[in-house]
């Protein structure tokens, strides 16, 4: 509960809450310890990383002494410790871009197994979220075709859908930034937006922001126009229900 608090203080102050949490990190760093239970470890990780998400470039300080603890982390027997310490990762990907880049190598390595069939849904969501941030934040230091491809496979995600904001971002700044790395995958893009988009309608908690809500239609609703037939086939082949909802969204 003081986790969920702190991550609530965050973000409802941004970065004015990093002189708080520079007060609230040592003792925080108590439950990272390896002989904790998984459970204090999992909480401790979920906190540093909900916290640094609101941040921006104020989470550097906690970037060096949180790096070996994520990488046992993302081998951890619990899944919940992996899930959390590999979005951890992808949250100082995205707000601390020039601090990781140059382990963006390494970070991926430790990445890769949570991507396997045989991993929790879960966990495998949570790494795609992270491959997400990576992109967005780092596309220069990844391989971001490959990841992308990765990413889109996966999309949209089921088992923590909440990370389908982070992938649908990315998208999003692809396409704006550097549409070549989208365009191969147009079919399967527009398909999982338009999925995400009517499947979080029905929601009482709603995990998109406004902006990338907006951005994910108004990507719709351009692609429609620029590639009429394409996208006619596209749609043909969406649940009648998304069809119809999505119709009067981009009209």
């Amino acid at each position: 509960a003081v986790a969920d608090l702190v991550g609530c203080l965050a973000e409802a102050t941004k970065e004015a809450f990093a002189p708080h949490f520079e007060i609230l990190f040592p003792p925080l760093k108590k439950f990272l310890r390896p002989k904790r239970q998984a459970s204090d470890r999992l909480m401790a990780i979920g906190a540093v990383a909900e916290v640094c998400s609101h941040l921006s470039e104020a989470c550097v300080p906690y970037i060096q002494p949180m790096l070996p603890i994520l990488s046992q982390g993302l081998g951890d027997k619990s899944s919940s410790v992996r899930r959390n310490s590999v979005f951890c990762c992808g949250v100082f990907a995205l707000a601390a871009p020039s601090h990781i880049g140059p382990m963006a190598a390494q970070m991926l390595q430790g990445i890769q197994p949570l991507l396997s069939e045989d991993e929790e849904e879960e966990v495998r969501d949570n790494a795609v979220g992270c491959l997400a941030r990576m992109v967005q934040g780092i596309p220069s230091a990844v391989p971001a075709a490959d990841l992308l491809a990765i990413i889109v496979d996966n999309f949209p995600l089921q088992g923590d859908e909440a990370e389908n904001e982070a992938v649908s971002s990315c998208i999003l700044a692809c396409y704006a930034n550097s549409p070549a790395l989208v365009n191969p995958h147009l079919g399967k893009v527009t398909a999982g937006l338009a999925e995400v988009l009517f499947e979080e309608s029905g929601k009482d908690n709603k995990y998109l922001k406004d902006g990338t809500r907006d951005g994910m239609l108004a990507m719709i609703h351009h692609l429609s126009r620029e590639y009429a037939a394409e996208m006619a086939q596209v749609f043909a082949q969406l649940p009648e229900n998304h069809r119809a909802w999505l119709a009067t969204k981009i009209q």
